[in-house]
């Protein structure tokens, strides 16, 4: 019995002294966003937001936070919008995160880009990594621990981003051609994967969050055999699902100009081509309400006053106006204004 309770005040006073340590490294106590690493920027920027006041969560990989510019949708739809993506993100990270954001937001839809999907090793490392996401939600000390070394050499650890869309000004082409070739086959959506995103819907459907389902243009990542999974895979769970690789001529995606890196990603051309149709699709659908005109929400008009003048130029660029691309064996070259 001796042994038990010295056990148990152990435990006791481990819990308490990870409780305090998670408080006091919370970057919004300390630091500030500037020295997070961009994978736990987005965790940290949607827990800064007003409360209840952010209408659409766009959750995912790296696809996530450069298919759909936050800015863009806001100035022409009104609808507050947070990007919580994070590089390489995998189906227990997308449910914690949804969690975190649950706390303080109420979303009406969240928006999950569906590439997370497929990254899936084996049940053991995909519980071990559900595991570990666990505790940083509850101890968030194990993810931010080490920002006083960056806090303390004055390095900022991620470039600035807008409600979590990230810029990217790169031009480097798609030359592969077609890559959506119609066929029965189907990869299926893993199995692990399909049980843990259970617990997401039910997280939604607790809060009354509907959820939608959304592939971004990637030649790299995309084909029909995993539009027919995620399509088989929505059907089956009752969710929306909109692939837009299926609407590329509707985007008018140019892959000479509008990837960053051979087809993985889209820069900001591609992004705006994603919301000309994303925007429509969303009003007609969902019930959102414009807040342009909401005093509450005057600090968003600002932030898509500067990113306007950030991008204009940058874009028009990007799709040759004024003569301002070039052509190096093969590859098209823009003025990078994120690292100047």
């Amino acid at each position: 019995m001796s042994w038990v309770k010295k056990g148990s005040l152990f435990l006791i006073i481990l819990f308490v002294l990870l409780f305090v340590l998670s408080q006091a490294f919370l970057p919004e106590n300390i630091y500030g966003l500037k020295h997070v690493s961009k994978r736990n920027r987005a965790v940290i920027g949607i827990s800064q937001e007003p409360e209840n006041s952010i209408q659409l969560l766009i959750v995912g990989d790296s696809e996530s936070y450069t298919s759909v510019s936050t800015m863009q949708l806001w100035k022409e739809t009104g609808i507050p919008t947070y990007i919580c993506g994070q590089p390489g993100q995998r189906i227990s990270e997308t449910y914690y995160i949804i969690k975190k954001a649950l706390e303080t937001q109420n979303p009406r839809v969240i928006m999950i880009e569906t590439n997370l999907m497929y990254r899936y090793n084996n049940k053991m490392k995909e519980t071990e990594s559900s595991i570990k996401e666990m505790i940083k939600y509850y101890f968030p000390v194990f993810m931010y621990h080490d920002m006083w070394k960056a806090a303390i050499k004055g390095k900022e650890m991620a470039r600035p981003d807008y409600k979590g869309f990230q810029i990217r000004t790169h031009v480097k082409p798609y030359n592969g051609g077609e890559y959506m070739h119609e066929t029965t086959k189907t990869k299926k959506v893993p199995e692990y994967v399909s049980e843990y995103f259970d617990k997401i819907i039910e997280l939604c459907n607790e809060n009354g969050v509907e959820i939608l389902l959304y592939s971004a243009p990637s030649p790299k990542n995309y084909n029909y055999m995993k539009h027919n999974g995620i399509a088989a895979f929505a059907k089956q769970k009752n969710i929306s699902y909109v692939d837009l690789n299926l609407h590329l001529d509707e985007l008018h995606i140019d892959w000479s100009t509008d990837s960053c890196d051979s087809g993985d990603h889209l820069n900001v051309s591609g992004a705006h081509r994603v919301n000309e149709y994303m925007n429509e699709y969303l009003v007609s659908n969902y019930n959102f309400a414009d807040m342009r005109a909401d005093k509450r929400y005057s600090k968003w008009n600002e932030m898509q006053g500067k990113y306007e003048k950030r991008v204009k130029t940058v874009i028009e660029k990007i799709r040759g106006i004024g003569n301002c691309l070039y052509r190096n064996t093969g590859i098209y070259y823009t003025y990078d204004r994120d690292s100047g």
